[in-house]
C-alpha cells in the first residue's frame, strides 16, 4: 500500500507541476489556485500526511524550478498546503470553529506572502491598497467554495475509478 501511495502521489506531484509551469509560461495564477485540486486528491486517495508530502515537495520543486517566482510564491505560500489544513478544519465539530480556522488559514497564507514577497523584493507588494485584501477574502471564499464542489465531484464521479485502478 505504501508504493502505492508513494506512486500515486509522485503522479500527482507531477501534474502540479505541469499545472505550474504553464501558469508562469501564461502568468495566470488561477493555474495555479486550480493545480491545488491534485493534492486534495491525494488527500482523498492516500490520506493527510501523502497530501501533505505532496505539497511540500511542488512548493519546493516550483520554488527551485519555476520561471515566475510570483506564481511560485504564492503556491508555496499558500495554495501548497490548504488542502490538507481544509480537511483538518472541515472535521471540527462546530461550523463556526470550521470558518474561523479558514479564516485563519488564509490570514496567515496572506501574511506569508506578503512577507516572503518583501524579503525577496518583489516590487508589486510594496504598491498592495487596503481594498485588496477586501477582494482576498472575497476570492478566498469563492475559491474555497468551488474547491469544496471539485472535491465532492472528484469523490462521487472519479474516485471509484482511482480506487479500482489501485487494487490492481
Amino acid at each position: 500500500m505504501r508504493t502505492r501511495n508513494l506512486t500515486f502521489s509522485a503522479i500527482a506531484a507531477a501534474m502540479v507541476m505541469v499545472l505550474l509551469f504553464a501558469a508562469a509560461m501564461i502568468r495566470n495564477e488561477v493555474l495555479a489556485m486550480a493545480a491545488t485540486v491534485i493534492p486534495a486528491a491525494v488527500v482523498i486517495e492516500c490520506g493527510r500526511r501523502w497530501g501533505l508530502l505532496t505539497g511540500v515537495v511542488t512548493a519546493i520543486l516550483a520554488a527551485l524550478f519555476l520561471p515566475d517566482k510570483q506564481i511560485a510564491l504564492l503556491y508555496a505560500g499558500f495554495f501548497a498546503y490548504y488542502p490538507v489544513l481544509k480537511s483538518c478544519a472541515e472535521r471540527l465539530p462546530k461550523r463556526w470553529m470550521e470558518y474561523a480556522a479558514k479564516l485563519l488559514m488564509m490570514l496567515a497564507g496572506s501574511a506569508i506572502y506578503l512577507i516572503l514577497g518583501r524579503l525577496l523584493g518583489m516590487a508589486f507588494i510594496e504598491q498592495i491598497k487596503w481594498y485588496v485584501y477586501i477582494l482576498i477574502f472575497v476570492m478566498f471564499i469563492l475559491y474555497d467554495v468551488l474547491l469544496s464542489g471539485l472535491i465532492q465531484f472528484y469523490i462521487i464521479r472519479i474516485s471509484k475509478h482511482i480506487k479500482n485502478i489501485r487494487k490492481n
